[in-house]
């Protein structure tokens, strides 16, 4: 999940992003994990003032591009899931039937034995 999430976030960045935030700092948000810190999200906004009057802005596309790559990716996760599971139900289908015995009482023993 983390690969397609980096190539999607890769891809999505706008380059009015680009323009504005450094590669470094850039680099540093390939790591979805730092999205779910409220400190985090705290400091990317404290950061987001110091890209000057549109940074609000620039952060808010930045956002969204992250939300849209980690959404990708999870929908990658979901589908191969769900094919899995699919494949789980007909092979569970397709297990033949074995009678079970009908009481707790042995056979009898064969003749001659």
């Amino acid at each position: 999940m983390t690969n397609r999430f980096q190539s999607e976030l890769t891809a999505r960045i706008p380059d009015q992003v680009r323009a504005v935030i450094p590669a470094d700092r850039l680099a540093t948000l390939e790591n979805p994990q730092v999205f779910m810190s409220p400190e985090a999200m705290q400091r990317m906004h404290e950061q987001a003032a110091t890209f000057g009057p549109q940074g609000q802005q620039v952060l808010e596309m930045l956002l969204g591009a992250i939300r849209t790559a980690l959404a990708t990716a999870l929908d990658h996760v979901f589908l191969a899931g769900t094919l899995i599971m699919a494949l789980a139900l007909l092979c569970t289908l397709l297990i033949p039937e074995v009678p079970l015995r009908r009481s707790n009482t042995r056979p009898p023993a064969a003749l001659g034995h």
